[in-house]
This record gives C-alpha cells, structure tokens and sequence, in this order.
C-alpha cells in the first residue's frame, strides 16, 4: 500500500506517518522547508519530506492523508480528487488504526499531551504493550509515538475541528475543559459542548473520567463514572513524586492514576512509572542543566491558563531565580479572544518580550498584533518590549544576560512560550549558552 502524507510534518501527522510504515505501509509526504522538530523521527525511518508539489501525487498512489491545516484547493488535495486517489484528513485515518483495538482517548484543553504520555508509559510498564500516539515528542520514547502489538490504542484526542468525534472509544479521560480555538468555537458553550459529544461515543459498559469541575459534561452517560480532583483523591495527589515539576502536572498524574487502576494496573506500578516519567518535549523542558547560572527552557504554552501555570511551576521549583520569557502568541483569533486573560497570565515574570503573532497555514492574518498585548501589560507595569522576529528574540535575551552581568550575575531562567517555531529561538540560544556558562 502507498500512501502520500499532505502536510507530513505536523505532530499528529508524522506519529501517523510512523503508525502506517509500521503497519507495512510504502509513506512518502510533503510539507514545507521549515524545520519542525519532527523531523528526526521521519529520518529515522528513510521518509524524506518532498516539499508541497501536486507532482508528489502520481497514479500508483492508494491512499492520501492530509492534515485539515489545508484547504481542499491545496493543490495535492486537488491532484489526488481528479485522479480518484481515495483521501482522507487526519482524524479520519486515525480512526482507521484506532478504532480496531481498544481505544482509549485522553482529552482536555491543557494537559491531554503529558496525561496521554504517562498513561501510554503506564500501560508500556504494566506489560500490555500499547500503542500511543501523543501531541509532542516523549522523552521516554523520543518519540511521539509507540507502536504496540497489543489490545490497547491510546491517543491524544484533539477537540480542535471535532477530530475526535472520529474515534470510537471505550474510555474517555477529559483533564479540563476551558474555552479555546475561538477560530473554530463561536464560544464557550459549543467549545464544552464538543467533550459532551465524545462522552456520547461512549456505551454503557464504557469509562468516562473528568474532573469534579467538569463533571457535568456527563450527561446521561450510563458507563463507569471516575471524577477526580487533588481534594477528593488527596492522599494520592500528596503521594505523585514527579520528575516534571509543577502542580498541572501532579494534576496529569493523578487523572492518569485514575483511569490507569480502572484497567486493573497496580497503584505500586503506576507510582514508580509515573515517577520515572521523563517528561514531554517543550513542555517546561529544560535545555541545561539546573545549577547554571542561566537555565534555559522551552514550553509550548499558548494558552493564558498554560503560561500562568508553567510561570508559577518555575517560581515554586525555583523560588531564587528571575524569570525571563519570550512568548510569541499563536493564532490572531485565540490572542483577540482571550487578550485580558493573557494580560494576566505573565504577573510573574521579571522581563518579558512579545513576538508577532504566529501566522501558518491555519490562520495568516487578523485584526489584532502583538502590541495590543503589549499594551495590556503595560497597564499592569511589567516590563515588555516588542521582540518581532526570532533574531529579536534572541536579541532580548542577550540584553537580559547583560543586565543579569551587572546585577552581579544573579540566578536566571530564560524560557520561550508559544506553539509555533519560537522553539527554533531556544535551540539556536542553547549552545552559545551553554558555551558562555561552561568556558
């Protein structure tokens, strides 16, 4: 079977990629010349992205996928219709490889990334050989995915567009629900109303698990009901010992626990995997170590709740250190709906630069910039600067370093906030970093 992937790059869409050549697949894609961190995983595997070309669509292909990032005019898409080449979005082909085994789907607005990770290396741990694919690269694996050869398919379920609604699940694990994706979502009440619509997939003899604040979205669901919360479950809240730091992330582990002992997996096991657990990529991952002077982070945080908890995560771990971050906001759409909320999400940061807005095939324009943020910050009177493009932002950085120079070279923490390629800011900052703190 040959399959050509539209847009093979994406989180969702490589671990796609590597589930399909693991099943016997011949896969080839296309997608830009962008550096994703993706890439490696493709590489691995001898798939060389082509760059977007309706020449890459040719008659003895089977089957194309494409990521709903593009349009059906995208002309790949085009070319696969008129040569009657079967197609199908993401969402679609995951149900193919997920709704064959016992699927279960983590979702929620914050959090389904490292609560599917430790789920899927709970069940890895407890024998049952899972396969999992998740929304970001697990440190465990190294990987986005893990392709099991046993009766559970775990997967981060993606509310964005309704993907999930795709997936025929026998658990449901929700970590959350907050308003998000306005692009998408007229408002609060449709955005809550797409989990309520995943927890219907479920039947009577399925798993639900939400937290206590969320726990409406049940409905009339007549399965197994889990409802969790660091109150209700406080013993095993105070007992979760992670490597990943932060309360969010105790709140993951205990969600993950919940679901994990409706499987029949011991507390003892899931203890020690969560304890093990290495961690996600670019969620507060650390590029050096801890005792430098200059501790360098990435985070994918581009949500105002995301970035206040990953703030507040450092300031807890790291009481004696000042904090500087970069964000660059991700789509025009959620920065104009949730502008006050991101206001207020950075209260405390000691130095703070915003980027321009993250324009990518999703969503290139909007009526709102990054110095409309800007000025919401001011009002609060932190210190902001305008830091347009990556080379600014490495700029700002170096600013901060000299002004930490002659502070006395105080304790810092550098950190880079955002879902779009703010990363690459990170990754080119981290050798001359680590170079200038180890000369």
């Amino acid at each position: 079977m040959r399959v050509h992937f539209v847009g093979i790059k994406g989180v969702g869409m490589s671990a796609l990629a590597q589930f399909f050549h693991c099943e016997g697949a011949l896969v080839a894609g296309s997608d830009t010349a962008d550096e994703f961190p993706t890439d490696k995983n493709l590489l691995a595997l001898g798939i060389i992205p082509l760059l977007f070309n309706e020449d890459n669509v040719k008659n003895d292909l089977d089957l194309v996928i494409y990521s709903r990032a593009y349009k059906q005019n995208h002309p790949e898409i085009q070319k696969a219709a008129s040569l009657n080449i079967s197609l199908m979005d993401y969402g679609e082909a995951l149900a193919c490889l997920f709704n064959r085994k016992k699927g279960i789907v983590v979702s929620g607005t914050h959090g389904k990334t490292t609560t599917t990770a430790m789920l899927g290396k709970i069940f890895e741990d407890a024998g049952l050989e899972p396969s999992v694919l998740v929304g970001g690269e697990v440190l465990d694996w190294q990987n986005n995915m893990r392709y099991g050869k046993g009766d559970f398919f775990i997967a981060e379920g993606d509310e964005y567009q309704e993907k999930f609604l795709n997936l025929k699940p026998e658990a449901v694990l929700i970590t959350n629900i907050e308003y998000d994706h306005p692009d998408f979502f007229p408002d609060f009440k449709n955005y809550k109303n797409a989990f309520r619509k995943l927890v219907q997939k479920l039947d009577s003899n399925g798993i639900c698990a939400v937290r206590e604040e969320d726990k409406d979205i049940f409905g009339d669901f007549k399965g197994k009901r889990i409802v969790f919360n660091s109150a209700m479950q406080k013993d095993i809240f105070n007992k979760l010992k992670l490597k990943v730091i932060g309360r969010h992330n105790r709140l993951n582990g205990l969600a993950a626990f919940m679901l994990a002992r409706q499987f029949g997996i011991s507390e003892n096991s899931i203890f020690e995997s969560l304890t093990e657990f290495q961690g996600i990529g670019r969620r507060l991952e650390h590029y050096n170590n801890p005792e430098d002077g200059i501790l360098l982070i990435d985070d994918y945080a581009h949500h105002p709740a995301e970035i206040k908890a990953g703030i507040n995560a450092l300031r807890e771990a790291y009481p004696e250190r000042k904090i500087a971050v970069a964000f660059q906001p991700h789509t025009f759409s959620r920065t104009e709906a949730l502008i006050d909320g991101f206001g207020r999400a950075f209260d405390g940061a000691h130095f703070i630069a915003i980027a321009d807005v993250y324009s990518s095939a999703r969503e290139n324009a909007g009526k709102i910039t990054s110095k409309d943020l800007i000025k919401k910050l001011k009002e609060r009177r932190l210190d902001v600067v305008y830091a347009p493009t990556l080379s600014d932002v490495r700029d700002f950085f170096e600013r901060v370093a000299l002004t930490r120079e002659a502070a006395g070279n105080e304790k810092y923490i550098f950190i880079t906030m955002g879902a779009g390629d703010i990363w690459e800011a990170a990754n080119r900052l981290k050798d001359r970093l680590c170079q200038n703190q180890h000369a």
